[in-house]
Formats: C-alpha cells, structure tokens, sequence
C-alpha cells in the first residue's frame, strides 16, 4: 500500500535565490526559499542545510521545523523528522502541514495507534482532506481493521471519485479481504486514470493472474511501452498460469536481463525451470535470487525440492523452511510443543503430526519406525482419519486424528533429524505399511477366485488442476483403460470420479468396482493385497501401493514431484517402484505401458 509524500513548496530558481543570499546572508526568507527550491531538486541534505541555517537565526520559526523535518523525511531519517515536526507543532498547535506530516511519519515508522490519533484529529478538523482519509485508510489496514479501513478509502472517493491512488489502496484492502473482482475493478479504474503509473498496471496484472484471467494478465502487463522490468516479470507469471512455459522462461530471462537486481525473476526462472525437468539449473537460478535475498525461506524451500530432485539428500535442511514460508506457510503443527532432535525421550511422548497430502504421509511413515527405536518413549501418529488406521499398524506406534505429548516433529522432517543417508535409506524396508490382517481376508473372500489379471488403477492425481504439459497428473482415463490387457480385472482404487469417469468405468466390462466400500486407505491397503499390479499416476493409492509392498507401476508427469528423481525407471524412495516416464510432455507412454503389461502376464 502506498501513501503519498508530503510535497514542498514551489520552487523558486535555485541560482537566482543563492545570488539574492550572498547579498544578504541572514534573510530568512530567502534561506528558507532556497532550502524549498533544493528539495525540489531532490538535494534534502542541502535543504536541510538551509533551514537549520535559518532556525540559527530564529528558533522559533514553525514553518522552519517543518521544512526541516520534510528534509530529513526525505533523507530516510524518520525519527529526526518527527522531532522536527513535533517542534514545529508545539510552536503552532494548528499548522496544518505539520499535522498532515507528523501524522504521515508516524504511518511510516509503523506507530500505528499514534498515527490513527493523528489522522483522527486531521479529518475531525478538515473532513474533505482526501489525503488524510486517504491515509487513516492505510492506518487502519496496518492495524487488522479492514472494514474500518474501506470506509476510510471509500470517504476518501466520495470526496474524489477519480483518485488513483485512494483507488489503488483500496483494491489493496479488497484483494485481502477476498474480493477479488472488486480490487481488479478498482485497479482497472485507477490505471485508466494514471496508464503511465507502473506499480498499479503490475497490480493489476498479478492480480489477474491470480483470478487465473492470464490472457488478460498478459494484455495489461504488454500494454507498457517502455518494457519495465517488473511487467515483463509478470507476463511471465502469466504464461505459467497459461501452461506456456517456453514463453514464461523467455520473459524471466528479459526481466532479469534488464534489471539483474529483479530477485523475483530469478526466483520465477528457477520455478519455471524446475517445472522443465531442469533442476539442476534451477538451482543456478535460486543461487542468483539468495545472492539478492540472503536466507529467503521462499526461495531456500524452492531450491530444497530441486536439491532432492537431484538426489542430493542435503536439501532436507532447507526444506524445513516451508514452515516460514510467507505466503505459502505451511504452519508447525503443536507450536506449544519442542521440536524433537532426534534424542531418546524415556517417559515422553512424541507426537509426529501428518503434513500435506496423504502421498506424503504414506511416504514419510516409512520413517516412523526408526522414529520410535530413536526415541525410546510413547509415538503417536497424528493424521487424517482415512489414514488413521493404516498407520495405526505400524509396530511401536499408534495412529489418531489428534494428540498431545512433550515433544512434536513434522512427519517430511524425519529424514533430516534422523541425518539419513542414502545407505540408510536402502536399508530399510520396502514395505513398512501393513493393513489390518482381518481386512485382507474380508477383501480376499468377498473378491472369489481370480478371472484373470488383477490389475489396481488411478489415472488422475487428487485436486488434479496443473495447465502445463510437463507437469499434469491426469491421463484421459478412456486411453488409459486402453492400454490394459483385455482379460484383466480392473479395480479403480481412486475415490474421486468424475462424472465422466463413472460413465466411462460403467461401460467397461472389465472393471470391478468397489469404490462405495473404501472407506479409507486401510481398506484400499486390503483391497490392493489381493491385486497383481497397481499402475497409477503420481498420487495417493501409487503410494499406498508401494508402502504396503504391492507390485507398483507409477507414470509421473515429465517434471516429477522431487520424491520420483530422475533415474531411468527408478527412485531411492521407493526400491519396488518401476517408473514409466514420459519422454516429451504430456505424452503419456501407453503404448509402452500395454507391452509391458502383456510382457507381465503372458
């Protein structure tokens, strides 16, 4: 959000007032129009000269403070610039540009309440002060009280309806509130009024892009002439909402081209690379945006996911700073609690809390074991509760929705308090999941003998949304169940259809569905035990599968998740896993897929 600095004076001729000086030194007038003639010229340090030259002549002169203070404002010396003010004003209680400049120092020091008071008292005495309302509107913002805050702004435009900048901050407030279309409506209005203010056409185009209306994104930001650095960054954001992630990186390579210093375009370069199967040159790029932003947790976490791509088990530290991430946290679960370092807690209790998606869960439970032989105490599981059973199974620990204990440690942070190594990694088991023996002989009973090939299946990732080739999780799923054999059974072991996809499973006589009888993963764990083969995207029941030990066949996108690497037909996490892997984007391998599976079951 923006407030608008306080202005000086009119400017006189600055040679023109330095020749009347030398004539008569001690004209007060004169200093104090000179010092008004250098600030315009953007000279604070030789204003503020000036008039501390004129207060040695005459203390007692407010407009002098005040000028003075506006001086060292521009100087970046805040604090000074209050006292300045302050004096001004306890010289002349109602100088009105005093008032509005304490008040808009105050703002920018962040003393909130003090500043509240003081544009309070400004718009108590001059209610059409748009600036002021203008301002107490920022205030108000700053202090969590955002509806208080749009009545402000919204004063302010009945004062001036055509203010861009009362109408830029207002779209500020209603973008965090969540209104969405009214903050781009305000921003539309205010850059029709000021097309040549830079900050709110990149406004307006990031937040286009995050209404997911890229192509009007890309219009607005390529509707500058003058290529700024910062627009062209943004049309890059824009291509990468389109699914154009050629265009996208062209766009961060302009942008930093033009401005080296830009540390988002790096950062945004390395994303987009990253999103290309590029990591290791992705991480070149999050090496020059670190350069700009020492130890940003953003740009650390990004480069974490490439370092494990990459199969560099170094990147576990700095993929704990996803927890302060600031605008994608993901928030430490029992902040009360200490974050366990691995030591033994004889009499503790910890507490290892499920973090992101249940994929995730299923894979990091493989250290849940180790956890407890580490540990030497009481370990419970805190998960969703379609995991609760499964993991509920796991020797030496026990599963529940919620808990509490002496300590607490994310699940995806277990391989770095345990320091694992690559050796470590192999040496553990492969299946490390196991579903209630009871579930398996219901589910062994109740499926028969076998008629042929039991082949298990997810063809979409769950919240599958991803525009980009390189990194779509979803095969269509009529081409999928093409390429299966024509006498195997079928079992769809994802819960989520479409209605295009229930159309399509009804129509299949191959399939056996029993999606209305997995109720959680326990069960799909009991279902998948009676299966040959499971063949799944990346997404929750691939990891079910492996973790519970079931032959698993897994397609992941053309830029993997970091956790499938980039081996030829394997990952370290997963050694029963064979990967079939797209060899362009998008273009799922099918074909190789049906060979393989008629090599399988001759």
């Amino acid at each position: 959000m923006t407030s608008p600095p306080p202005l000086p004076a009119q400017a006189e001729d600055v040679e023109t007032l330095e020749r009347a000086l030398a004539s008569d030194p001690t004209d007060i007038g004169t200093i104090q129009a000179l010092g008004d003639a250098l600030l315009a010229r953007g000279a604070a340090a030789a204003a503020r000269d000036c008039f501390d030259a004129a207060l040695s002549l005459d203390t007692g002169n407010p407009r002098a403070w005040n000028a003075r203070g506006v001086a060292l404002a521009r100087e970046g010396r805040q604090v000074a610039a209050l006292a300045s003010f302050s004096q001004a004003l306890a010289l002349d209680p109602g100088r009105r540009d005093a008032l509005a400049n304490r008040a808009a120092t105050l703002l920018a020091l962040r003393r909130l309440k003090p500043a509240l008071d003081a544009f309070d008292r400004i718009v108590a005495a001059s209610p059409h002060d748009v600036v002021a309302h203008l301002n107490r509107g920022v205030t108000l913002h700053l202090l969590g009280r955002d509806g208080d805050a749009l009545a402000a702004f919204n004063t302010a435009l009945g004062l001036s309806p055509d203010d861009p900048s009362v109408l830029f901050n207002r779209a500020t407030v209603r973008a965090w509130t969540g209104d969405r279309d009214g903050a781009i409506a305000d921003l539309a209005r205010a850059l029709d009024l000021s097309p040549n203010a830079t900050d709110i056409r990149e406004n307006l185009a990031r937040a286009l892009v995050d209404a997911d209306r890229c192509a009007e994104a890309l219009a607005v930001a390529a509707a500058d002439p003058r290529g700024q650095p910062r627009l062209v960054n943004v049309a890059g954001a824009a291509h990468v909402g389109l699914g154009q992630l050629d265009a996208a990186l062209q766009a961060f390579d302009a942008a930093r081209a033009a401005d080296p210093g830009l540390c988002e375009a790096h950062h945004n370069r390395g994303l987009v690379l990253d999103d290309l199967g590029r990591p290791a040159e992705a991480l070149q790029s999050y090496a020059a945006a670190l350069a700009l932003k020492p130890g940003d947790p953003e740009i650390r976490f990004c480069a974490a996911l490439s370092r494990l791509t990459l199969g560099d088990p170094g990147g576990w530290s700095d993929y704990r700073t996803r927890h302060q991430r600031p605008e994608h946290p993901l928030r430490r679960a029992h902040p009360e609690l200490p974050e366990w370092q691995g030591e033994a807690m004889p009499g503790g209790i910890l507490v290892l809390s499920a973090e992101q998606g249940f994929g995730d869960t299923l894979l990091f439970a493989r250290f849940v074991a180790p956890a407890t032989t580490r540990a030497k105490c009481r370990v419970i599981v805190e998960a969703p509760a379609p995991l609760v059973a499964l993991l509920d199974e796991i020797p030496g620990a026990e599963a529940d929705t919620a808990a509490t204990g002496t300590a607490h440690c994310a699940l995806p942070d277990l391989p770095e308090v345990l320091r694992l190594t690559a050796a470590d990694l192999e040496s553990l088991p492969a299946a490390y999941l196991a579903p209630p023996p009871d579930r398996v002989a219901a589910w062994a009973g109740r499926l028969g003998p076998p008629q042929g090939p039991r082949i298990g299946i997810a063809w979409r990732g769950r919240a599958e949304r991803r525009t980009a080739p390189h990194l779509t999780r979803a095969i269509p799923l009529a081409a999928f169940l093409g390429a299966l054999p024509a006498d195997a059974e079928v079992f769809p072991l994802q819960v989520d259809l479409t209605p295009e996809d229930a159309a399509t499973l009804a129509a299949d006589p191959r399939i056996r569905d029993y999606i209305v009888d997995l109720h959680d993963f326990a069960d799909t764990a009991a279902l998948a035990a009676s299966l040959d083969l499971v063949v799944s995207v990346d997404s929750g029941p691939a990891h079910l599968a492996l973790a519970t030990g079931r032959e698993t066949w897994v397609l992941p996108p053309y830029s993997p998740d970091w956790r499938w690497g980039l081996g030829p037909e394997t990952t370290p996490w997963y050694p029963t896993a064979r990967l079939l892997r797209q060899p362009t984007p998008g273009q799922w391998p099918l074909a190789k897929l049906k060979r393989a599976l008629l090599e399988r079951f001759l």
